[in-house]
C-alpha cells in the first residue's frame, strides 16, 4: 500500500496484477515440491516425512453413509491442515527469484505482482515480466483462472498508458475496483467504495439485530449482539482504510450512532435534551470508532518497534527522528514532507504522525493495557 501511494505521490502509476489459482493447493506437483524442497535445504531426515506426509494418501466419497472405493491421492497438499499453505508458500516462492523487475506479494494462494510505471519503457518490461510469470506458472503445473485474473492501474492521473496483458492466449480483464483480501481497492486509492460497502453490510447487519432483539431489556446484552456482529465489520484492516475525511468519518460513526439510540432506548431520550453521543458512549461503556481506530495505530507502531510483530519491511519504514543537539520537545518519528494528500495520508505516515502526539506519555516496552491505561490518563487529565 504504502509502495502505491508514494508512487502516486511521485506522479507516476502503480500496474498491479491480481492473480487466480485454479484449484492451487490440489494441483500441487508433488515431485516438483519435494524437489523444490530439497533445493532449499531441506534434505535427509525432514525429506523423508514430508515425503511420507505427501505420498501414499487415499480418499473416499462418502454419501448417505455409504463410502466410495479408495482412490488414490496423486497431487496436492492436505487442506486445512497447519502444513498445507505453507507447503504451497514454498513451492511457489521462487518466482520471487524469476521475476527481478516486479514486486511480489503472497498470502496463501493470493498473489498480487506490481510495478511502478514511470514510462513506456517501464510498461513494456512489465508485459515481459507478465509473460515470464506465465511460462513459471506452466513449468510449475498450476493453472491460472484467467477469468478471475485482473488488472488494475493505481493512479491520480486520468490518463495512463495502454497496457494490455496477456496470460497465455486470454486477455486479462482490466477493472477500476478490485478486493484485495477483504478490502476494497478503487484505482485512486480513496476507499470510498469500501466505506459505502462496510456501511451497508453494517447497516443491513444492525437492522437484522434491532428486529432479532426487539423485546430484549439489557442494553448490555444488545452491546454484546453489536460488538460480535456489527462493529467487526466496520473494523476490519481499518489500519490500512482509516478515513482521514471527516465525512468519511461521520459515516462510519452514524452506525454507532443508531445502535446506541436503539441500546438506550428505554431511556426515554424525549423526556430531556439528548446527550452527547459521547456521553452516551461512557454510559454503555463502549469507545468511540474513532477512538478506537486511533488506538489501533498506537498498538501497531508499538508492536512493530518491539517486534511483537516481525516485519523487518514495515520496520525499515519508520523514519526516527534523531536531533542534534538534544531538543526538549520529544518526537519519536521525523515526518516526511510529500506533495499530496496520498503520501501524506498513506497508512505508515499517519501512524508515525499519530504517534508523536503521544509520545511523551509512552513508553515503548509498554504492554497495550498499560498503553490503554496512560492514554485514558492523559484524556481525563
Amino acid at each position: 500500500m504504502t509502495f502505491r501511494l508514494n508512487a502516486m505521490d511521485a506522479g507516476n502509476y502503480v500496474e498491479t496484477l491480481y492473480t487466480d489459482f485454479s484449484k492451487a493447493f490440489d494441483r500441487i506437483d508433488i515431485p516438483l515440491l519435494l524437489h523444490k524442497l530439497q533445493k532449499y535445504g531441506i534434505t535427509h531426515t525432514l525429506l523423508e516425512w514430508l515425503k511420507s506426509y505427501l505420498t501414499n494418501r487415499v480418499q473416499v466419497v462418502r454419501f448417505q453413509n455409504i463410502l466410495s472405493e479408495p482412490i488414490n491421492v496423486t497431487s496436492g497438499v492436505p487442506q486445512g491442515s497447519h502444513l498445507g499453505p505453507l507447503l504451497f508458500i514454498l513451492h511457489i516462492n521462487d518466482i520471487s527469484f524469476i521475476l527481478k523487475n516486479l514486486k511480489v506479494l503472497i498470502y496463501a494462494d493470493d498473489m498480487k505482482l506490481f510495478m511502478e510505471i514511470k514510462n513506456i519503457n517501464d510498461a513494456v518490461i512489465f508485459q515481459n515480466e507478465i509473460n515470464l510469470f506465465h511460462i513459471w506458472c506452466c513449468k510449475s503445473l498450476l493453472q491460472l483462472n484467467v477469468k478471475k485474473c485482473n488488472l488494475t492501474t493505481f493512479s491520480r492521473k486520468n490518463e495512463t498508458i495502454s497496457t494490455n496483458i496477456h496470460l497465455g492466449n486470454q486477455l486479462v480483464e482490466k477493472c477500476k475496483i478490485v478486493r484485495d483480501l477483504g478490502v476494497i481497492l478503487d484505482s485512486k486509492l480513496t476507499f470510498v467504495e469500501h466505506y459505502n460497502t462496510i456501511n451497508n453490510k453494517a447497516n443491513s447487519m444492525l437492522g437484522f439485530i434491532k428486529r432479532f432483539s426487539h423485546n430484549f431489556q439489557d442494553p448490555y446484552t444488545i452491546k454484546l449482539l453489536y460488538t460480535t456482529y456489527v462493529r467487526p465489520i466496520l473494523e476490519y484492516c481499518s489500519l490500512v482504510w482509516n478515513p482521514y475525511n471527516i465525512i468519511h468519518e461521520e459515516r462510519i460513526e452514524s452506525i454507532q450512532r443508531q445502535f446506541l439510540l436503539y441500546a438506550l432506548r428505554k431511556l426515554n431520550w424525549t423526556a430531556f435534551p439528548l446527550s452527547s453521543y459521547e456521553a452516551r458512549c461512557m454510559l454503555i461503556s463502549i469507545q468511540t470508532l474513532k477512538e478506537r481506530r486511533d488506538l489501533a495505530m498506537l498498538y501497531f507502531i508499538s508492536d512493530i518497534i518491539s517486534q511483537r510483530i516481525q516485519s523487518p519491511s514495515l520496520l525499515s519504514q519508520l523514519n526516527f527522528y534523531t536531533p542534534s543537539p538534544q531538543l526538549r520537545t520529544r518526537k519519536l518519528f521525523l515526518e516526511r514532507n510529500t506533495r499530496t494528500n496520498y503520501a501524506k495520508y498513506s497508512p505508515i505516515n499517519r501512524r508515525m504522525r499519530h504517534y508523536n502526539q503521544y509520545c511523551e506519555h509512552l513508553d515503548l516496552g509498554m504492554s497495550k493495557n498499560e498503553m490503554k491505561f496512560q492514554l485514558s490518563r492523559r484524556n481525563n487529565a
